[in-house]
């Protein structure tokens, strides 16, 4: 087979120790990330992988350190798999630092406050990907550890859309992941938290079964969390709800596409008999997705 071919797993580090005074390639995880990682490491795919690459940064070394320990394997430290340069600024409060980073997708060939581009550090972490799989020795699938901003900018490019902040990673404090192939070039699906094991309810699993049915395209909810009862895909009739990111639909990735939405804030007494992919009837198509 050919390398291009194989499936890539794109791992972004988990939960961080935050410190000021510190370099920021050189936090490492937090023990809320070092739980998330291990939680992480039961994911049905992970026994598969046959390489471990990260960046040198360290809380993507601790990430990948965890990973190469369960499989017996070892893994190799690759600079150019590192986050966007931020030198220029070093730490930056939260705020602050979301204000900058909305800059950054926004105008992707200029430098915000002396960071390096988006589009410089798109064509990086393509490159770098490319190399790696290019001159690896093995035969299955791959795991990078790295970060968030550079592998949204590699979602953009295995999909082809312009650069924005759009499709960046959920803001759960990083540890999430997507699978990918470099031929045929494409995402596989987009950001999913590493650590989320939610089962989730037969019925849900029938109303996809029959959205299959009718034609329609279908995806879980990667955000669903522990304790949120509204689980059932309804047509858009004004209730509340999310929606639920489809990256397998080739128009617009997970934008509004299956809507989750809630009868007077419960689940009860829906039947499912309305179930529809919206992909189907793009009219409906109503806004961009919500992550949870």
């Amino acid at each position: 087979m050919d390398k291009r071919q194989r499936t890539i797993y794109f791992i972004t580090h988990p939960n961080v120790q935050i410190d000021a005074a510190v370099p920021v390639p050189h936090w490492p995880l937090s023990e809320r990330g070092r739980e998330r990682m291990e939680q992480g490491l039961r994911q049905p795919w992970v026994p598969e992988i046959t390489a471990i690459y990260s960046s040198t940064e360290q809380k993507a070394i601790d990430g990948a350190e965890m990973l190469a320990k369960l499989l017996g394997l070892g893994f190799t430290q690759i600079a150019a798999l590192g986050e966007n340069d931020r030198s220029a600024t070093g730490f930056l409060p939260p705020a602050e630092f979301e204000q900058v980073a909305d800059s950054f997708f926004a105008y992707p060939n200029q430098s915000v406050r002396g960071w390096e581009t988006a589009r410089a550090a798109q064509n990086r972490i393509v490159s770098a990907v490319e190399d790696l799989v290019a001159a690896d020795p093995t035969d299955g699938p791959i795991a990078i550890v790295s970060h968030g901003a550079v592998g949204t900018l590699l979602y953009y490019h295995l999909t082809g859309e312009a650069i924005s902040r759009h499709w960046d990673q959920p803001p759960n404090g990083g540890g999430n992941y997507f699978a990918f192939t470099l031929e045929p070039r494409a995402a596989h699906f987009h950001w999913k938290a590493i650590d989320d094991f939610e089962e989730y309810p037969l019925a849900l699993r029938e109303q996809g079964r029959q959205c299959a049915e009718r034609g329609g395209q279908f995806e879980e909810n990667p955000f669903l969390r522990k304790g949120q009862s509204w689980q059932f895909l309804l047509w858009n009739r004004g209730f509340t709800g999310h929606s639920i990111p489809n990256p397998k639909c080739p128009k617009c990735h997970g934008s509004g596409i299956l809507t989750l939405r809630s009868q007077d804030g419960t689940s009860d007494g829906y039947d499912g008999t309305e179930i529809q992919c919206l992909c189907n009837v793009p009219e409906r198509l109503t806004g961009t997705a919500v992550s949870q």
